[in-house]
């Protein structure tokens, strides 16, 4: 308040609830997107079992090429 930004404590509790209220909400708009962005993983292909790490990186990493260079 030594600032003159406010003018009064009640103004200084406003800003400060209103802030509150804006970060819960950017955390739940986050979070709907997380989930959303999860389910279009869990749909977007069949599941396999991964048997060998460097194996199934080295797929993703041709396919994701292969993508690149068809865009091309």
């Amino acid at each position: 308040m030594r600032t003159g930004e406010y003018n009064n404590a009640s103004e200084v509790h406003r800003a400060a609830l209103s802030a509150m209220a804006r970060n819960v909400e950017e955390r739940e708009l986050r979070l709907d997107r997380l989930r959303h962005e999860i389910q279009v993983g869990l749909d977007w292909g069949t599941a396999s079992k991964i048997t060998s790490i460097d194996a199934f990186l080295d797929d993703c990493t041709e396919e994701a090429l292969g993508e690149i260079q068809a865009r091309r």
